[in-house]
């Protein structure tokens, strides 16, 4: 099927106004569980396919850091699993990864005050990987695309990891963490 250029640019464009609709929505409208619903709403009416993990699965898998950082909040996490085939399925696909921490006060050790309206901005990167998605398969791009998405906040709590605390990631490498509002100063061991 031909796209004509207008059509073309009509979807671009409304994968752009849904990356920013989903990156400027207010963090308690935009929940991990809102997020993942308006991906569903999004995408599957295009035949992209999407699975949404639970806590319970991303345990299982052994994502110790990502649940370190979500068991801080009452919302609970999620896993998005999207796949659109718009080539042969035994194609390699295109991997992209979008971070998904839906609000980031930097738990224990607080982002300052003055910016914190700005951290329900954190979870950019899985707006723009949800929107290229939705762009490729209104465009039928002759692509595969896999993409995942790990969605939580991160608040403060008494379940709030510490700085000191280390983590054991399913790769088998350990991460320590010494700031939490720093990613960089966190090293694997």
């Amino acid at each position: 099927m031909r796209i004509s250029a207008l059509e073309r640019g009509l979807f671009k464009a409304e994968a752009q106004n849904l990356a920013r609709k989903l990156a400027e929505a207010p963090a308690n409208q935009m929940t991990p569980t809102v997020f993942a619903q308006v991906a569903t709403d999004s995408l599957c009416p295009c035949g992209v396919t999407l699975d949404i993990r639970g806590a319970d699965w991303i345990t299982a898998q052994r994502m110790t850091a990502f649940m370190a950082v979500a068991r801080s909040s009452c919302e609970p996490p999620a896993f998005l699993e999207i796949n659109y085939y718009g080539s042969d399925t035994g194609e390699r696909p295109i991997l992209l990864i979008g971070s998904g921490v839906t609000f980031n006060s930097g738990g224990l050790c607080l982002k300052p005050a003055k910016d914190m309206e700005l951290e329900r901005a954190t979870m950019s990167g899985a707006a723009v990987v949800v929107s290229a998605v939705r762009a490729a398969a209104a465009l039928s791009l002759p692509i595969n695309i896999r993409a995942v998405i790990p969605l939580c906040e991160n608040m403060p709590s008494g379940m709030s990891f510490k700085v000191g605390d280390v983590f054991r990631c399913s790769n088998g490498k350990s991460v320590a963490v010494h700031d939490t509002v720093q990613a960089s100063s966190s090293r694997q061991l």
